[in-house]
């Protein structure tokens, strides 16, 4: 059996907002560009200083789609689920559904929308807070 090493890319993003208090999202992906993969995996966390502790999204998957448009590059779109608790004096759990859709360009930067569950932050800034990181991976 022969083994093929590629290198994978690691991306940390997070998102800002130009409003107080509104909830912020932080992407840990992994990505293979030099495969001209299109798909990334990873996690998320969203959190927000009214919601506590924060949400922990254990599985985010999604696309890169190359766009033919002015300052944006390429379109990220990242889903996946959560369970969420109900404190009280009927606790239960419920699963809610993460979206995400971002224009971005080539250093993984832009605009987007996400939704988690019945909320939906709309146009904030995504961005790239560390460098690539190039991790050795098994085929």
């Amino acid at each position: 059996m022969s083994e093929n090493i590629f290198p994978v890319t690691q991306l940390v993003l997070t998102t800002g907002s130009r409003m107080r208090g509104e909830a912020r999202l932080q992407l840990t992906l992994l990505h293979n560009p030099e495969l001209g993969q299109t798909t990334v995996v990873g996690i998320g966390f969203i959190t927000q200083a009214t919601l506590a502790p924060a949400i922990e999204i254990p599985i985010v998957s999604g696309q890169v789609v190359p766009l033919e448009a002015p300052n944006a590059e390429r379109v990220l779109r990242v889903e996946g689920s959560y369970v969420r608790d109900w404190p009280g004096t009927q606790p239960g759990q419920s699963q809610e559904h993460f979206y995400g859709t971002f224009l971005i360009d080539k250093q993984w930067n832009g605009r987007g929308t996400f939704s988690y569950g019945k909320h939906v932050v709309h146009d904030v800034l995504i961005e790239r807070v560390i460098p690539d990181n190039t991790l050795q991976a098994a085929a």
